[in-house]
């Protein structure tokens, strides 16, 4: 295996397992630490008013990084088994069994209504790192999100229809061939 390591908050410089499978792309440090800057000093978020939820986890590392950070609860979701183990051995590694819950499933077979009812707070940052070229996908998901809680939702994509079909408060290029895009919707202020 792989190790990345943790960049903000109380496991700062504590080392994660990254999987070893090829259906994973792992945020790389300097990327990871970018998106981090942006919700910590251009959106002012205070991790600890905040639930997030970590689709296609991967390794956990965008999840882990907030629980680090104060984050109240930490669901990530991955439907690869290497990558489902990593994240568990992660959480149990830093102690944050606690405050997280990891569902070994495929995001279209999650029953939102069930996972809504289990999120302690309104206020939702979610990250999605999808498969790419999975437009419909993502689209599905966002529509779950923004009927429901306020969000800000953290999407590394390599599909430029995104930016036509949402207005992103924020564009955060890294690459040519990969955005990071932020969504937000305050539903309740």
């Amino acid at each position: 295996m792989h190790s990345g390591r943790v960049i903000f908050g109380t496991f700062k410089r504590r080392l994660i397992n990254l999987p070893s499978v090829k259906t994973t792309r792992p945020t790389t440090d300097l990327l990871k630490e970018s998106i981090f800057n942006c919700l910590i000093h251009r959106f002012n978020i205070q991790f600890e008013e905040w639930s997030v939820i970590d689709l296609f986890a991967g390794s956990g590392a965008l999840g882990i990084e907030s629980a680090s950070l104060g984050a109240q609860q930490v669901l990530f979701f991955e439907c690869n088994n290497v990558a489902f183990n990593c994240i568990k051995s992660n959480i149990n590694n830093l102690n944050i069994t606690d405050i997280s819950y990891v569902g070994r499933i495929n995001v279209n077979n999650i029953n939102w209504k069930l996972v809504f009812k289990h999120i302690t707070n309104k206020n939702i940052i979610v990250f999605m790192d999808p498969p790419y070229k999975e437009t419909e996908l993502l689209i599905k998901h966002i529509n779950i999100f923004k009927d429901n809680f306020n969000f800000l939702l953290v999407i590394e994509t390599n599909t430029p229809e995104l930016l036509e079909i949402y207005n992103p408060c924020y564009v955060l290029s890294n690459r040519s061939d990969k955005s990071v895009v932020f969504i937000k919707h305050d539903k309740y202020i």
